[in-house]
């Protein structure tokens, strides 16, 4: 569908309208950055809270790191070991004032009376019922207590413990260092925070420990239930996530947890806050300035877009004019001017028009007169046209009659082969009798001869007739096998599905049962179907496989395969033996009729391999054979797919 067709066919509408489309696209593009700009803003804001609360969280835990292996030095000085209390305090009184930052530093023993301190102490004091302490002695390593008033310092505090044990792991006394929780902003790098950024530290209670940022709460001080329980109850040891602010709003929480013990339950939560309305904050007024902007430049381009098309279709109209006048024959007009280039280009463009129309004109005149001489030439030629067709179709019906000539010879031409087949096949079944009736009077009266005159025989007379037996039936056997090898060739084929692997079981259960105390290794491969005639593939399998076990006979372990492999992307089948084997510069006469490679060293008449190859030909297949003397042979043979014009059972 044109444009025109949808925003109808007044300049100065569709001229509007491609303004408010670019207007529209500027817009989605503003709108699109100021979005992307959110976007971008609030990621950033992510990223740099949750790398604000891991850097706080790495300074805390080596801060308590440090604690960690201050105690475990103390705990092994022998002034420790030896509980000495004097010595003791002169020790912690030396190492509080050069670590300010801690508000106490004791000992206790394990029933927790505290025996040594950096401070004066008030009377007998007793942390039993400190978590610390309890911590120490149950796990007997580093434990981390909770916030408390100290009872020495009478200040916020967190205490660290770690008790000294002897060499059979029995406490000896208890470490105690109390962290100034005033001093707590010391272990932090809060120059790296955003303006609108709170930092706040809490315990494993929802204690706060420390507070930054916005707001004035003291330490001490329960922390927001929500943010506190979604920490809790994280997967990760550090994350981001957002929530209904208590105060109102919605905040950008990021979190680190701290694990500062193997033996309890995490203690610290590092924890940035960002509301999200401070995080958007400058990406909402670039987009509203951006908009504005587009508002006022869109007024602007519609009222200048208007003032141009106005003195465009001014002109335009006058032009239209002077085309009516055109199209009625009129040459003398007068073209309007004006100030625009284009418009002065369009009038030239116009008056060059008016002259080309002219001589068009003129031109037309002369084409009809030579289109009516080329219209009579054209209607002698269509008229020798249609005489030449008469003469084709004359010389096609000559064709077609000498067609219908050839088909009847070709099928007098058959007829006569159908008849020469007929009266051959009835040759070959009467020779095939005369010839067997002298075979058996020979072989008859030669066995009667050996049966009731073989002691007036001297050894030379009994071996000639037994040699006459065998020739008889040799011959007969030879009879048999060209029968079987014309029947190949004549009989009518039905091609359907066959299992090759069933019927070499067959042929070869036949084969045990004539020389049952033979040792044959015999396997079959499954799935060996092939499309063809069923009686002839049988013959096929019979004949390699007699092949295979008559050439195997004088092997002590004989190995008789049948399976299937892939000849260039076609399937071959095969049969394969140990036996004699051949020669392969003889392979080229194993398939010829009466062809014997081995002599009279095994029996047999040299048709059955070529019975195999006027089958597998007849279903337009190919056999081969490989072999190596005395290591066995490999008959191959594939089969091509049923013909088009039968109907087949295959599978396609």
């Amino acid at each position: 569908m044109k444009i025109g067709c949808l925003l109808g066919r007044s300049i100065r509408v569709q001229l509007q309208v491609m303004v408010l489309i670019v207007l529209v696209a500027v817009t989605a593009i503003i709108v699109s950055t100021g979005m992307k700009m959110r976007t971008d803003a609030v990621r950033d804001a992510e990223n740099s809270a949750l790398d604000l609360a891991c850097y706080e969280g790495l300074s805390l835990e080596r801060f308590v790191e440090g604690t960690h292996s201050m105690l475990v030095t103390l705990a092994e000085t022998p002034q420790v070991q030896a509980r000495d209390a004097a010595a003791c305090d002169r020790l912690f009184a030396a190492i509080l004032k050069k670590n300010p930052t801690y508000n106490s530093l004791q000992a206790a023993t394990p029933d927790g009376i505290v025996f040594s301190s950096a401070m004066p102490l008030p009377g007998r004091v007793s942390i039993t019922d400190r978590k610390y302490f309890r911590d120490a002695l149950r796990y007997g390593d580093f434990s981390v207590g909770e916030y408390i008033i100290g009872r020495t310092a009478k200040k916020p505090m967190l205490n660290f413990a770690f008790p000294a044990l002897t060499s059979e792991r029995q406490p000896i006394a208890v470490l105690q260092a109390g962290y100034n929780l005033d001093r707590f902003s010391s272990l932090l790098q809060l120059h790296m925070m955003r303006e609108d950024a709170r930092l706040i530290v809490t315990d494993h209670r929802g204690t706060v420990l420390f507070r930054s940022g916005m707001g004035g709460e003291p330490v001490g001080t329960p922390d927001d239930r929500g943010p506190y329980m979604k920490m809790v109850g994280a997967a990760a040891d550090e994350g981001v996530f957002y929530e209904d602010a208590a105060d109102g709003g919605r905040k950008l929480y990021a979190y680190k947890r701290l694990r500062l013990s193997l033996t309890t339950r995490p203690y610290f939560f590092v924890r940035v806050e960002i509301p999200e309305e401070q995080i958007v904050a400058g990406a909402n007024r670039l987009l509203l300035r951006n908009l504005l902007l587009l508002v006022g430049i869109g007024i602007f381009s519609l009222f200048f877009a208007g003032l141009i098309v106005q003195r465009i279709t001014g002109t335009l109209q006058r032009l239209v004019e002077s085309s009516r006048q055109l199209a009625v024959g009129t040459y003398d007009l007068s073209l309007p001017s004006s100030d625009y280039r284009e418009v002065e280009q369009l009038n030239e463009n116009f008056a060059a028009m008016v002259q080309a129309v002219q001589v068009r004109e003129q031109q037309l005149e002369e084409q009809y007169e030579e289109l009516a001489a080329t219209e009579e030439e054209l209607r002698q030629q269509v008229e020798a046209f249609l005489v030449s067709q008469d003469l084709l179709l004359e010389e096609k019906k000559k064709v077609r009659n000498l067609n219908q000539d050839l088909e009847r010879r070709v099928e007098e031409r058959t007829s006569q082969l159908e008849r020469l087949n007929r009266e051959l096949e009835a040759f070959s079944y009467s020779v095939s009798h005369d010839l067997r009736t002298p075979l058996r009077h020979m072989s008859g009266f030669s066995r009667i001869v050996l049966e009731d005159y073989r002691g007036k025989l001297d050894v030379a007379g009994v071996e000639h007739l037994s040699r006459i037996v065998a020739a008889s039936e040799r011959m007969e056997r030879l009879i048999d096998d060209l029968l079987e090898l014309s029947r190949v060739v004549r009989s009518e084929m039905r091609f359907m599905d066959v299992d090759l692997g069933s019927c070499a079981m067959t042929v070869f259960a036949t084969l045990r049962e004539t020389e049952p105390e033979r040792r044959v290794d015999f396997s079959v491969q499954e799935g060996l179907i092939a499309c063809g005639d069923p009686v002839l593939l049988y013959l096929v399998m019979e004949n390699l496989l007699a092949n295979a076990w008559k050439y195997s006979s004088k092997t002590e372990h004989a190995v008789i395969r049948v399976g299937k492999k892939d000849m260039h992307g076609k399937a071959a089948f095969y049969v394969s033996d140990n036996g004699a084997g051949f020669d392969m510069q003889y392979a080229d006469r194993l398939f010829g009729a009466f062809q014997r490679l081995h002599g009279s060293e095994f029996e047999g008449t040299g048709i059955g391999l070529a019975t195999v190859q006027r089958i597998i030909h007849r279903h337009g297949g190919e056999v081969w054979a490989e072999g190596e003397t005395g290591k066995g042979a490999v008959f191959s043979f594939s089969i091509a797919a049923a013909p088009q014009h039968l109907d087949s059972s295959c599978r396609s």
